[in-house]
C-alpha cells in the first residue's frame, strides 16, 4: 500500500523529480478536508482523520449519491418529525469512529446543533460505537461542504 509513497521518496533521494502522490478522494470529501484545513475549527484534525478513514474512494462517491437523494427527502419531508435526515457510515473496524452527515433545511438552522447532539447521543447508545464525527450541512446552502461539526465520545 505504501508503494507510491516509497517511489516518491526514493526518487526524491535520487534527485529525480516526480509529483508528490495524492490521496484519492471524491469531490465532496476533498471539499470537506479543504474547508477543515481552511477554517481549522476545534477538533478539525480529528474530524478529518475520522472522515478519511471512514470510506474508500468508491464508497465516498456512493455516499455522495445518497446525500443528494437524502437532500431531496429532507427538503420535502422536514416537517414530519420522523423524516430521515441523517446518513451514518459504520466503518468495518470497531476502533474507528462512526461518521455521519446530518442535513437540515434553513427553517431548522436555529436548532441544528441541538439536533446534532441528539443524533450523536442516539448513535453512541448503540453497541460498539465509541466515537461519532457528525457533519451538519444545510440543504439550501449545498455549495458549502459542511456548516457544523460535532465530535462526541461515549462517556466511560
Amino acid at each position: 500500500m505504501s508503494a507510491p509513497i516509497d517511489k516518491y521518496y526514493n526518487s526524491r533521494d535520487a534527485h529525480v523529480p516526480i509529483p508528490k502522490p495524492r490521496v484519492s478522494l471524491s469531490p465532496h470529501f476533498r471539499q470537506i478536508v479543504a474547508r477543515l484545513c481552511e477554517r481549522q475549527p476545534k477538533g478539525w484534525t480529528t474530524a478529518g482523520l475520522h472522515l478519511l478513514s471512514s470510506a474508500s474512494p468508491s464508497e465516498q462517491r456512493e455516499i455522495e449519491r445518497h446525500l443528494v437523494k437524502l437532500r431531496k427527502g429532507v427538503r420535502k419531508h422536514f416537517k414530519d418529525p420522523k423524516h430521515i435526515n441523517t446518513l451514518f457510515i459504520a466503518p468495518p473496524l470497531a476502533r474507528k469512529a462512526r461518521v455521519g452527515f446530518y442535513l437540515f433545511p434553513e427553517e431548522l438552522r436555529g436548532r441544528h446543533r441541538e439536533i446534532m447532539k441528539i443524533l450523536a447521543g442516539g448513535e453512541l447508545d448503540q453497541e460498539g460505537v465509541e466515537t461519532i464525527a457528525l457533519f451538519g450541512r444545510s440543504t439550501e446552502n449545498w455549495g458549502a461542504p459542511y456548516e457544523a461539526i460535532l465530535i462526541s465520545r461515549r462517556e466511560k
